[in-house]
């Protein structure tokens, strides 16, 4: 028994071993699963701390304020051309897509104040810069939309700390008119906003002086196209100078004197516009806007008084320095112009040489005419045209029309892809874009054939087989030799002289080619021209080669086009001659066009210094694109107003952003102020207003002109309706009469004769200018008499001696409609009995 409980004992004690071990593991387990759990807990915790601080927030606003960073990129959103409706929204979708969560919003009209103050900021940085730069250039340009007129202006000029000169945008300007008088005014409204704003702001302590006229006469040059309007555009604004220098010249007079000496002018002054006013108490009645604008003027008056006597006082080389003014055309209008020149000197040569011409490629309307016999076939092949340019037309409008719904589109670009294993655009003829006419040329020639068949396709895919009119045209002015040889000579000028010149003129960007240095290189196209004139196997000969026929030496700008030309030209007997006229006449024109680089002119004559401060570009794009870029905004974006438009692109095209940004906190509170201040101030619904009353007062300016002309018709036909004609030649030499009365008789032949005949080519009768003695009045009279009395009796005038109808035949018939304002009715179209005004029988009868 002792056995078993000793054995009882030691199993007792292995149990107990087995335990505590079961348990000290339990333990170990225990610890660990709960170890495991504070680790899971800890990192769950860690990982939601860290995604904590991951998550970004961002304030639209501070204390109810749209803050500076926000207002930076809601101007760079719409820079980038993101709608101001549209850019809150893209604002948060960004932040939200970059984990960023936006506190607050921001509405499309704060949007459109912030734009606002860009607009602001970008006057303020052009009125440093304008203080800084030595002198600018202004570029402009016109255009219409919707049938209001607006205006484009650029500024070109160096900045200290800026190697190439900087092209600043200023406001896109509409009125009721485009004339001279009207840019001028744009362009002064420009300067004079420009130091409103300045004077206005913060920082106008750094430029007391800023003012129109000390920015004006900043102005050393102008750069526009070859229109006349912007020619006198020019005029004016080099006359606007000089009357800005007096007043320059005056003002520092004026501040260099004492006080009592400037009180002495300011007294005698306004005792002036006192009188002028009718005395003191007329005086007092004036509004106060009104007695501002007249002290302006008074001080203005003082300035140019004192500035005009000191500038009379300068030497002749002095002045022309204050004075300097230049203008430079267009190059890319250059090109232009001496391309159609030539080209009318070419369709003009073919006459010349008795030899027949392109074929007419008439209308539908002239065509049925044409079937009606011999007669209806002249007049309408007179009123048709064909050739090189017409058939480039018609092709514009037939492969690539500016209407995406008319002609054939995609479906020739379809069919050139499948022959050809890439897409054909017609060069944009439709819509007359620059050198379309020349690469349409020579597109037609390379892929003649392949149009051909292409018409084919088009005439066999329609439900009634067939050409149309205009493909029918196509199709037969393809096959003419005299067409096809204008086209080829079309295609070489651009080959050899438009693309190689436009490339010159261009360069590599607009910094980098100055207008002023392009003399030299318009000597050398007159020789070119020469040189082809008198040996065009250069450019047609099979040997041609760019190095000889281009003219700046360089690879064709498309070689195919040369070698079909090179191809055809066995078939093209004429080319050598048509080739020489077309060049005879564009050197007639490159040397008109070219005359402001003349030797004796002031481009000629500027300083080697005055040649790198003054910088004009050589091509208007700047301002071309800018119309350009302003109507397709305007189609894309029809409610956007003009203000917020040029407000959008001016901060844009200035560099505006880094200015902006540089700007401290009481200017940018003064920006705010501002924008307030112009969102408030009904800009967009003043400048309708003021679109809609200028027409208005053209028209009723047009309706008293009218109305005085009308007078002067009338007065014209009482004189000749009491005229009693002297038909006969023999009573005519034997007592002819003084001089005023034979003026009388042949004025009356000469209402008569225009009457008869509306062409005023086949008149007969000389202008009373070219008849300057009584033998060749009377001889004028004896042949005018005789063609009268040859004529059959129903084409003889009425008021005959003895003829009691003279008055009801001659009268002066006017058109009336109701005027603007009395419901009255009042002439709109002068038509007398002799088919011209007033002022017919006192000059030349020629345009």
């Amino acid at each position: 028994m002792t056995r078993n409980l000793s054995e009882a004992a030691c199993e007792i004690e292995t149990l107990e071993e087995e335990r505590r071990k079961l348990s000290k593991a339990s333990d170990k387990y225990r610890r660990r699963a709960e170890r495991a759990k504070n680790s899971k807990e800890r990192a769950v915790a860690k990982a939601t701390k860290q995604a904590e601080d991951a998550k970004v927030t961002y304030n639209v606003k501070e204390k109810g304020i749209i803050t500076d960073q926000t207002q930076q990129i809601m101007l760079d959103l719409v820079e980038a051309g993101v709608p101001m409706s549209r850019a809150p929204e893209v604002f948060h979708k960004v932040a939200n897509g970059v984990g960023v969560t936006v506190n607050g919003s921001i509405n499309e009209r704060s949007v459109r104040r912030i734009t606002k103050e860009g607009y602001v900021a970008a006057n303020l940085q052009l009125a440093e810069e304008l203080n800084q730069t030595e002198g600018y250039t202004v570029s402009s340009d016109g255009t219409s939309h919707r049938h209001v007129h607006h205006g484009s202006s650029h500024l070109i000029y160096r900045v200290p700390g800026i190697d190439t000169p900087v092209t600043r945008t200023l406001p896109i300007m509409s009125g009721a008119d485009h004339t001279s008088e009207t840019q001028v005014n744009w362009f002064k409204e420009h300067l004079q906003t420009i130091c409103d704003i300045w004077k206005e702001s913060p920082r106008a302590s750094c430029i007391p002086l800023m003012s129109l006229a000390r920015l004006v006469v900043k102005m050393w040059a102008m750069g526009s196209d070859h229109a006349e309007d912007q020619k006198r555009v020019s005029r004016l604004k080099e006359e606007l100078k000089k009357l800005c220098q007096y007043i320059v010249l005056g003002e520092d007079e004026l501040l260099a004197k004492t006080q009592d000496e400037i009180l002495a002018l300011v007294i005698e002054k306004a005792q002036g516009e006192v009188e002028r006013a009718g005395g003191v108490t007329e005086y007092e009645s004036l509004s106060q806007e009104i007695k501002d604008k007249r002290a302006r003027e008074a001080y203005e008056d003082i300035c140019k008084t004192l500035g005009e006597d000191i500038f009379n006082g300068l030497t002749k080389e002095q002045q022309e320095q204050l004075c300097l003014f230049l203008w430079g055309g267009c190059c890319m209008h250059k090109e232009d112009n001496t391309s159609k020149r030539g080209y009318e000197r070419m369709v003009a040569w073919w006459g010349e040489q008795g030899l027949p011409g392109p074929i007419k490629l008439m209308n539908k309307d002239n065509a049925a005419a044409a079937s009606l016999g011999a007669d209806a076939k002249k007049r309408a092949e007179e009123a048709s045209s064909g050739g090189g340019t017409k058939i480039v037309q018609l092709a514009g409008a037939l492969f690539n029309h500016k209407d995406d719904k008319k002609g054939h589109q995609d479906s020739w670009r379809f069919y050139a892809e499948d022959k050809l294993g890439y897409r054909i655009n017609f060069p944009d003829a439709s819509n007359i874009r620059f050198q379309s006419h020349t690469t349409g040329a020579g597109e037609l020639l390379v892929n003649r054939e392949l149009y051909i068949n292409f018409l084919d396709v088009a005439a066999h895919r329609k439900d009634s087989p067939g050409l149309n009119h205009m493909e029918a045209n196509v199709l037969a002015a393809l096959q003419d030799i005299p067409t096809l040889t204008e086209l080829a000579v079309l295609a070489l000028y651009g080959q050899a002289m438009s693309h190689p010149y436009m490339r010159t003129v261009r360069g590599e960007s607009l910094d980098k080619i100055n207008h002023l240095e392009l003399g030299p290189l318009h000597e050398e196209i007159v020789a070119y021209h020469a040189k082809i004139i008198e040996n065009p196997d250069v450019l047609i000969s099979p040997e041609a080669t760019y190095q000889t026929g281009s003219f700046d030496g360089q690879v064709w700008e498309r070689p195919d086009v040369v070698y079909a030309i090179q191809a055809l030209s066995p078939k093209l007997p004429h080319l050598r001659g048509a080739l020489v006229a077309f060049f005879k006449g564009a050197l007639e024109a490159w040397k008109r066009f070219a005359m402001e680089f003349q030797q004796d002119g002031r481009i000629a004559n500027l300083s080697e210094d005055q040649r790198k401060r003054i910088w004009i570009h050589p091509t208007n794009d700047v301002n071309e694109g800018s119309l350009g870029g302003f109507r397709v905004t305007m189609h894309r974006c029809p409610s956007m107003t003009l203000h917020q438009y040029n407000a959008k692109v001016m901060y844009a095209n200035n560099d505006t952003q880094a200015y902006y940004q540089s700007l401290n906190a009481e200017d940018r509170t003064y920006l705010r102020r501002k924008a307030r201040e112009l969102d408030s101030g009904g800009l967009e619904r003043k400048r309708r207003r003021e679109i809609a009353q200028g027409e208005e007062a053209i028209a009723q300016a047009k309706k008293v002109k009218i109305a005085e002309r009308n007078e002067k018709i009338k007065k014209v036909n009482d004189i000749l309706d009491a005229v009693v004609v002297r038909l006969d030649v023999a009573e005519l030499k034997a007592s002819p009469g003084t001089n005023k009365e034979l003026d009388l008789q042949l004025d009356w032949h000469r209402r008569h004769e225009q009457q008869r005949e509306a062409d005023k080519n086949k008149r007969c009768i000389p202008a009373k200018s070219k008849l300057t003695t009584k033998a060749q009045k009377l001889d004028a009279l004896i042949d005018a008499v005789n063609r009268y009395n040859a004529l059959p009796d129903e084409q003889k005038a009425q008021n005959q001696p003895g003829n009691d109808d003279a008055q009801t035949s001659n009268t002066t018939h006017l058109l009336q409609v109701p005027s603007l304002g009395s419901g009255s009715g009042v002439p709109i179209k002068l038509v007398s009995s002799c088919g011209h005004g007033a002022d017919t029988f006192d000059s030349d009868d020629e345009e």
